[in-house]
């Protein structure tokens, strides 16, 4: 459930867009395969990656290379299903973005949530009991956990075996799992003032979710609704994410790709381990509905979505972790990312915006294999859609540039 950010890609892509509009073409799609056909051999490939692209939300391209499941020889289509490891974390964040604006009203349009009982800057004191022990250099708010700088120890990387820690290649209750977590922040509680450094920890976004069911109102709460029931209905229906689901529990049609090794004991890939920081399965067609949802204000106000595309902990000069994202910007062009991992599997999304333009072009990878960077890829199909050009030969030098590194 890891997230990183290719500094040299960002900077390439950032140098310009090469048209005011984009457009696809078979020929773009036939690179593209080209490029993706290197990740599926060799010793250290992936036995299929499915992909889409978009532009200006509309679908562009989207399919699959390889298969899906080697076993049985099925093939990987835009409907296969993958674990989306820590691009979780956008719809998590999406969830809690949602709710204040459920609870508190509309985000303004820079961005600045609404006052109220639920906000941003909701101490963690205020939702989770006896957690004042867990931040001795100052209060942690829901800002600080989307934001990835509320210096928190990270929770998936207890020894296994340790002390007080349970098999984490095994299931665990809700419960247990807090109550693990509870027993980290005593040994090791925040050891920096919140919000003064980046530190990517899953336990933030792990305690989002749960901040989520808190805040549920009681009515609810009694009803036994959760984390799972909320994304659904706040995210993926909004979306028209139909096939997006959870470890164990995720729609048909499209099967599950399959990873070429076991992975049953691999830790923290079972319920309830990821939670809100990496549990959600989809395909790249449902993906492609997501960018679509969020760029066009469907899941919730303009407001709401400057907020999570701003910038929060700094990485460098023009990187920074947003709320679920991970963004570049210069010259008005900015450069939305995230990758995921988990056991078996690897993923990669990028949003391309250019607001000088008003257009926009994304695109989603997932690969049955938990050690594939689909970041190049990724940043390659996105600056294809942003030409104009039809025919490779005519594709401008940045968008072959970006390519290059795929």
């Amino acid at each position: 459930m890891t997230n990183y950010i290719s500094l040299a890609i960002a900077a390439t892509i950032l140098l310009t867009t090469s048209a005011a509009a984009g457009q696809w073409s078979a020929e773009k799609t036939a690179f593209l395969e080209q490029k993706i056909a290197k990740y599926i051999v060799g010793p250290k490939s992936a036995p299929s990656i499915a992909y889409g692209v978009t532009i200006n939300g509309e679908p562009a391209a989207a399919s699959g290379v390889g298969l899906a499941n080697k076993g049985t020889g099925e093939k990987a289509t835009p409907f296969t299903h993958y674990q989306i490891g820590s691009l979780s974390k956008q719809l998590t964040a999406a969830a809690v973005l949602g709710m204040i604006e459920d609870k508190s009203g509309p985000f303004a349009s820079n961005g600045t949530a609404p006052a109220g009982k639920f906000t941003l800057d909701t101490p963690l004191t205020n939702i989770f009991e006896d957690s004042a022990y867990w931040m001795p250099k100052g209060t942690i708010t829901l800002r600080h956990l989307l934001n990835m700088n509320a210096g928190l120890a990270e929770y998936t990387s207890l020894p296994q075996g340790a002390n007080g820690v349970p098999d984490k290649t095994a299931p665990i209750s809700k419960p247990a799992l807090f109550d693990l977590i509870r027993l980290l922040f005593k040994v090791t509680p925040a050891n920096v003032p919140p919000g003064k450094a980046y530190k990517y920890t899953n336990t933030n976004y792990y305690l989002l979710s749960v901040a989520i069911e808190r805040m549920l109102p009681p009515n609810i709460q009694a009803k036994g609704t959760s984390y799972r029931d909320y994304l659904r209905h706040r995210v993926f229906v909004r979306a028209g994410m139909t096939a997006t689901g959870f470890l164990d529990d995720y729609p048909t049609p499209g099967g599950m790709a399959v990873p070429p090794y076991d992975t049953k004991n691999a830790q923290v890939n079972k319920p309830a381990w990821p939670q809100g920081a990496g549990e959600v399965t989809s395909n790249v067609t449902d993906m492609l509905k997501w960018h679509k949802a969020l760029m066009n204000d469907k899941i919730f106000s303009p407001g709401a979505r400057a907020a999570m595309f701003k910038p929060g902990a700094m990485l460098s000069a023009n990187t920074y972790y947003a709320m679920g994202w991970q963004g570049a910007a210069a010259n008005a062009i900015y450069w939305y990312t995230h990758n995921g991992k988990i056991a078996g599997y690897s993923s990669f999304d990028g949003i391309l915006v250019d607001k000088p333009k008003n257009f926009w072009a994304s695109a989603v990878f997932f690969a049955n294999n938990d050690d594939i960077d689909l970041s190049a890829l990724t940043a390659c199909a996105v600056q294809l859609a942003t030409d104009n050009a039809t025919s490779m030969s005519m594709v401008n030098a940045i968008a072959l540039s970006v390519c290059a590194k795929a």
